[in-house]
């Protein structure tokens, strides 16, 4: 079984979550990829399935309770990290973000005032 990485709002000092819907978040993801899609999975989750360049595909998902996504180790990481900076930089521009590996769980900051391409360097894609 692979490893997995997790994006979160940083709230480890009291700071905010995120507050958007899962409708928000479809809208946000089809405004950017008209055939994107958001599927219901096991309660709670959301399956989220992104072409972001012809034949580069973005795989997520996105837990509605814990509010938080997660995307294979699967390399490239720059299709899902191409749509997370996209849709976080709309529905949350303000709200601190950290990624982390399932295998270390160490919090790396996830810059979305950054352009994508520093935030691809920094993530290592």
């Amino acid at each position: 079984m692979g490893s997995s990485f997790y994006v979160h709002a940083d709230s480890r000092d009291g700071g905010p979550a995120w507050a958007f819907t899962r409708a928000e978040l479809a809208a946000a993801l089809t405004a950017h990829w008209p055939g994107a899609s958001v599927a219901d999975s096991v309660e709670g989750w959301a399956e989220i399935l992104v072409e972001v360049e012809p034949g580069q595909w973005a795989e997520l998902s996105y837990n509605l309770r814990g509010r938080a996504f997660s995307f294979e180790d699967r390399e490239p990481w720059s299709a899902p990290l191409t749509v997370l900076h996209t849709v976080l930089r709309d529905l949350a521009p303000d709200v601190p973000v950290v990624w982390w590996p399932d295998f270390d769980a160490v919090l790396e900051p996830f810059d979305l005032a950054a352009d994508l391409s520093a935030v691809l360097d920094a993530f290592g894609a």
